[in-house]
């Protein structure tokens, strides 16, 4: 078995956080089920989350684009300690900005409304 160093399990840690991946348990449910966690499929149902809050296929591919890309950051040769710090916050950056257009969306909407609202009264 491999030894996992502190760097190893931050990197291990910071990845799964910055990919918003499934659950440990349903992953080793899947592999365990005869034969390796289809990525694509993975990807799918985090698409359909992410459409079920509001996202638009368009954001939920960038979602899914930046997932993908920090995953595969990780599975680079570490070259400094710190580049897995500053990829997971920059991930989470765009999360968050990725996260908060459903609901600036709606408060648009909102205001248009009670703006036109108030040009009638």
């Amino acid at each position: 078995m491999e030894r996992v160093t502190r760097r190893r399990a931050l990197a291990i840690a910071a990845s799964a956080a910055s990919v918003g991946v499934l659950p440990a348990s349903a992953v080793r449910a899947q592999e365990g089920a005869g034969g390796a966690y289809d990525d694509d499929d993975r990807w799918a149902a985090e698409r359909a989350r992410v459409r079920e809050l509001g996202f638009t296929e368009d954001e939920a591919l960038c979602w899914e684009y930046i997932g993908r890309a920090a995953g595969k950051f990780f599975e680079l040769p570490v070259l400094h300690e710190l580049d897995a710090h500053e990829i997971a916050e920059a991930v989470h950056v765009f999360q968050n900005k990725l996260l908060s257009r459903p609901t600036y969306r709606r408060y648009l909407e909102l205001a248009k409304q009670q703006n036109a609202a108030r040009e009638t009264d």
